[in-house]
């Protein structure tokens, strides 16, 4: 078993575990650009989807936009 996720795998399957299964392996997020663990990663995933849909859509994934705007600017829908 391997301590970090508590799966466990044979020894010879530890290396491509690590690197391509494990829900601990650290990825970047493709819209923020920060590292996190690949179970987070779809769940930050989701928020950047459902944000990018109430945002203005220039600034839909501009990690700057919003934390100046908190979530940013919303859609108005004139």
């Amino acid at each position: 078993m391997y301590p970090s996720c508590g799966v466990l795998v044979q020894r010879e399957d530890l290396s491509r575990h690590l690197e391509e299964e494990c829900m601990f392996r650290q990825q970047q997020c493709p819209y923020c650009k920060l590292m996190t663990t690949a179970d987070q990663l779809k769940v930050t995933i989701i928020f950047y989807e459902k944000l990018r849909s109430v945002l203005v859509p220039e600034e839909a994934l501009d990690l700057n936009s919003i934390k100046q705007y908190g979530l940013g600017r919303v859609k108005s829908n004139d």
